[in-house]
C-alpha cells in the first residue's frame, strides 16, 4: 500500500513510499508513525503540506509559515534552508529517516 512520509519535527509531506499490505495484525496497517495513508493535497507556489497528527488530516501552509520557528521568525535564506526541506536520495538508499528509496509523487 502507499503511504505519504512527513517529518517527524515540522510535519512537512517528504514524499511516499510503500508499506506492507499484508501486516502481522489483520486490521492495523503496518504503517510507520511518521507516515499516513492519506494522500497530500495539491500545493500552489510557496506552498508545502503539513500533516496534522491530531486531526488525521494535512493541512496547506506557506512555505515561510512552515519554516518558522515557535516564536514565529523565519530564518534568514541561507544555505541550508533549502536542504532543511529536501533530501535528494538516490533510489535503494537509505534516506536516514529509516526509510528506503523516497520518492515524490509522479517519479
Amino acid at each position: 500500500m502507499k503511504i505519504y512520509l512527513f517529518d517527524p519535527e515540522t510535519h512537512i509531506y517528504q514524499g511516499e513510499d510503500f508499506a506492507d499490505d499484508k501486516p502481522m495484525r489483520p486490521g492495523h496497517p503496518e504503517v510507520f508513525s511518521d507516515a499516513t495513508t492519506i494522500p497530500p493535497p495539491s500545493c500552489g507556489r510557496g506552498e508545502v503540506p503539513l500533516f496534522v497528527v491530531a486531526e488525521n488530516r494535512w493541512r496547506v501552509v506557506s512555505t515561510a509559515a512552515a519554516l518558522a520557528g515557535p516564536d514565529g521568525a523565519v530564518p534568514a535564506p541561507g544555505p541550508d534552508t533549502a536542504s532543511s526541506l529536501t533530501e535528494v536520495v538516490p533510489v535503494g538508499q537509505s534516506s536516514g529517516t529509516g526509510h528506503s528509496s523516497i520518492s515524490k509523487s509522479g517519479e
